[in-house]
Formats: structure tokens, sequence, C-alpha cells
């Protein structure tokens, strides 16, 4: 399986152990060494798991984009609110060009 996609036997073996991360692009390459669709290796994952990933809603997304549109002292002061109303304590980043 390893010379069909390109990679040592030892790495497939991480690959079945879940020591090393596997790349969507080898995931497809695997699919396709075993003539199987890519769903095939999600089949009976329990969809009560959530991700380990965070993914950003619809409304994340824009209030980032919108966030371009102001200065950088309209962006600090938003900012600081943001944290205040979250009650986040962490201390402020270090201050970056805009």
């Amino acid at each position: 399986m390893g010379k069909v996609v390109g990679v040592t036997f030892q790495q497939i073996q991480k690959y079945e152990k879940g020591t090393s991360r596997i790349a969507a692009a080898r995931l497809w390459s695997l699919a396709q060494a075993l003539n199987v669709p890519v769903s095939f290796f999600f089949d009976g994952l329990d969809t009560s798991i959530p991700p380990r990933e965070i993914l950003i809603s619809d409304t994340e997304q824009r209030l980032c984009l919108a966030l371009r549109n102001l200065s950088g002292a309209q962006q600090k002061c938003l900012f600081d609110l943001v944290l205040t109303f979250s009650g986040d304590a962490a201390p402020k980043p270090e201050k970056h060009k805009t």
C-alpha cells in the first residue's frame, strides 16, 4: 500500500495507529488505491464527538472581515470591549501594525 500511494511501510503503520495525521490528499490517494470513496474512512464515526478544530461561524467570519475596515485604535477599543464582556483576563497581545 505504501508504494502505491508513495509513502513508506512505516508511514502506513503510523497512519493505522493514529500516531501521524493524514493529509486530505493522502486520504484521497488511499481511497483511490483501495477503490473506495473517501467517505469509507468515516463510516461508523461517532458524530456526537465534537471536532478538534474550532470552526468559525458565518457571523464570526463576517465580524473578522468587518474589523479590517476599522482603524487600529477602533480595533483596540472593540477588542478590549469584547474581552470585558467575555470576562477574559488574558494578557494583552503585543502591538502590531495595522
